[in-house]
């Protein structure tokens, strides 16, 4: 999965470190951002949720940068049929993972 992939480039963890379920457990018990939007996806309410993680990523913070990987990875965890029924795809979870990278100056063809 690229969010995983580009958490572990930026975070310097490797599967010898943290597994990404031991990187998403410590975010959730330290990262209120993530910690909101989990909550949100939890409520089928992504698309709100991603709105709330641009603007939250206007701030340029590594806290926000990690808690836009996580949403992202949670959000890709969903079957195709719980995203049609909330209107979002597999699609826009690739482009808002691009955007981010965009945004915190990540080259985005590593998601090619």
């Amino acid at each position: 999965m690229a969010a995983a992939f580009i958490w572990f480039v930026l975070s310097g963890k490797t599967a010898e470190t943290d597994t990404p379920e031991e990187i998403r457990t410590k975010a959730a018990q330290t990262n209120s951002l993530f910690l909101r939007l989990l909550a949100m996806v939890n409520q089928g309410k992504i698309c709100e949720a991603e709105d709330e993680l641009f603007i939250a990523v206007q701030d340029g913070e590594e806290r926000t940068l990690e808690a836009a990987v996580l949403f992202y990875t949670e959000v890709n965890k969903l079957s195709d049929k719980a995203l049609e029924e909330i209107n979002f795809s597999r699609e826009e979870i690739f482009e808002g993972l691009k955007e981010i990278c965009n945004i915190y100056g990540i080259q985005s063809d590593l998601l090619y």
